[in-house]
């Protein structure tokens, strides 16, 4: 507690504490320097006087007063003073005695506890939701949208109404509206929350479904029920609706049900007769490739003994026709050989394992050895892989074409193919780029059609079903197949597969 003596008519501080001057952030020195004004609050100053000049009149003979002094640093702290009187020897007031407490923090939590009650009281009347505070089943305090969502149009007519008052006799259930909510007050009383649906009549009596969610609250150690609403005319509406609809899908899907079934039975029997007919057309793809193949041999072959025992009859122009024909013979012999393995392609059998696709790429280089030595081809390979979903040999036969079109169709004195993968969330992205001639983007899909040639046979051997054989063996895979190129600079072929 802080302690001061003033002179009783100048108001000057004769002496202090050490308490009250730690109080104001003084030392005792510069505290007997001031008068009491000096460190008052400039709006309490006349306060600290009235005080006194009544006491020295004799209407009181101690007074007790709320006042706030100004730190050295400024803030303001807030004081309870009590004053008292010293008399001299000739019973004149000799000096005034202060006894003070300092009370700042109580009058910060006071404004707080204002600040919150009056933000309470905007939020609470404000809320976009209905709101009450209910005692005894009684309405104590509404706010204005529970007005709203009951149609009236001010507080003082429904505060004071009971749940009864404002609710028909039945709810949902068939239950009384008494009884539940002598039920739902039981578990207020014991301080529990709960929830529940609700009928409410409004004001013209109309009935309105909500959801009606109670809390106890403790006020002044008694306990209240704060509620709150949440209308459900919208929801019950929608679920009408949604009723309606439902009805209206399940006549729906009765009826798609049947249509299904019967279209089911029809895309069975199309089933077989696709599998009967695929069966057939492998059947005869073999057969007709042998059959082509007998002939064409044959035709090879007796042109190759006709140019041996009669070269000299036929003469460089004779000599030359046969090549013509035996070179046909060995092209078409080609061609029946890779549209038989594009037919065999997605065959039943062909099964996905994982495979390390190091140990394909590295057979595929050692099959194209002679074609690498020749050309002085080199082969840059980076780690792939080495569990990946697929069927092996189909991969095989794509990253083989894939390197063999990289080296034929490259005119540099060392062709380089670089081989790389890139990791995805789903899928493998593969690349095999090479510097050879490069595609236009003009043919971006025509390269892929089987049998489609961007080049003279005199230029660059082969069937043209290369790229055909490797964008089936991607589709088989689900994967995609695209490229890159530039005329001159070479291309990078891309191609996905799929992890699972």
């Amino acid at each position: 507690m802080g302690i001061v003596i003033t002179g009783h008519k100048s108001s000057a501080i004769l002496d202090c504490n050490q308490a009250f001057a730690e109080m104001l952030g003084y030392s005792i020195e510069e505290m007997c320097s001031k008068r009491s004004v000096d460190i008052s609050h400039p709006e309490d100053r006349k306060l600290h006087v009235d005080d006194v000049e009544e006491m020295t009149k004799g209407k009181k003979k101690i007074t007790k007063i709320e006042k706030r002094y100004l730190h050295k640093d400024g803030q303001i702290v807030w004081a309870e003073i009590n004053i008292y009187f010293s008399l001299n020897e000739v019973g004149e007031i000799a000096y005034d005695i202060l006894m003070v407490n300092n009370i700042t923090a109580k009058k910060e939590a006071e404004s707080n506890l204002k600040i919150s009650e009056r933000n309470f009281d905007i939020l609470f009347d404000k809320a976009p939701f209905p709101l009450a505070i209910i005692k005894g089943g009684r309405l104590i305090d509404i706010n204005g949208s529970l007005c709203q969502l009951l149609n009236y149009n001010s507080k003082e007519k429904l505060i004071g109404k009971t749940l009864i008052d404002i609710s028909p006799e039945y709810q949902f259930c068939g239950s009384k509206t008494i009884n539940k909510i002598v039920n739902q007050t039981r578990k207020i009383t014991r301080g529990e929350c709960t929830n529940y649906e609700w009928l409410h009549i409004d004001k013209n009596g109309i009935s309105i479904p909500v959801r009606t969610y109670l809390n106890a609250v403790d006020i002044e150690g008694e306990t209240y029920a704060l509620a709150l609403w949440h209308d459900l005319r919208k929801e019950k509406e929608d679920q009408n609706k949604i009723n309606d609809l439902l009805d209206k899908l399940m006549l729906k899907n009765e009826e798609l049900e049947s249509v299904v079934e019967q279209r089911t039975i029809a895309l069975e029997e199309s089933n077989m007769d696709l599998t009967r007919s695929n069966k057939d057309l492998e059947q005869f793809a073999s057969a007709a490739s042998h059959d082509l193949q007998e002939p064409l041999r044959m035709v090879s072959n007796f042109l190759q003994i006709l140019e041996r025992q009669f070269s000299e009859k036929l003469g460089d122009e004779g000599r030359q026709y046969i090549h013509f024909a035996v070179d046909g013979a060995n092209r078409m012999s080609k061609l029946v050989e890779s549209l038989l393995q594009f037919s065999r392609l997605g065959k039943a059998g062909n099964e996905l394992r994982k495979t390390d696709l190091n140990n394909i790429i590295h057979s595929k280089v050692l099959d194209l050895s002679k074609r690498i030595e020749e050309k002085n081809a080199s082969i840059l390979l980076y780690e792939l892989p080495h569990e990946v979903l697929c069927e092996p040999n189909q991969t095989a036969q794509l990253f083989f074409n894939l390197i063999n079109n990289g080296i034929k169709f490259n005119k540099n004195e060392n062709p380089q193919i670089t081989i790389k993968s890139e990791e995805h969330q789903d899928h493998w992205l593969f690349s095999v780029e090479d510097n050879g001639i490069g595609i236009d983007q003009k043919y971006k899909e025509q390269v892929f059609e089987v049998f489609q040639r961007l080049h003279r046979k005199e230029e660059f051997e082969g069937t043209g079903i290369g790229l055909s054989l490797c964008k089936r063996i991607v589709n088989l895979h689900k994967g995609e197949i695209w490229f890159d190129s530039e005329k001159d600079k070479g291309t990078t072929f891309y191609f996905t597969l799929h992890k699972n």
